[in-house]
């Protein structure tokens, strides 16, 4: 039993259910890795899911944005 595949199979079953317009889901690891991206992304930002997986998350953010994110991912909860 995978438990990452269990999970992004359940992202993905509520994301299908397309109940948000205008928007799309990012699944992206502790390391700023792009793990899962919804179909919609290609519509509202012009790129392919499978070009975005396995990329950088700090790829697509300006520098004070990655420094941001950098910052609060790197906090303990």
């Amino acid at each position: 039993f995978n438990l990452t595949s269990f999970y992004f199979e359940k992202i993905k079953s509520i994301i299908n259910l397309n109940l948000v317009q205008n928007a799309f889901c990012l699944v992206f690891d502790l390391n700023g890795q792009i793990k899962y991206v919804s179909d919609d992304v290609m519509s509202l930002l012009g790129h392919y899911p499978k070009n975005i997986q396995n990329c950088s998350l700090f790829e697509f953010v300006d520098e004070k944005s990655a420094k941001q994110i950098k910052y609060i991912l790197r906090q303990k909860y």
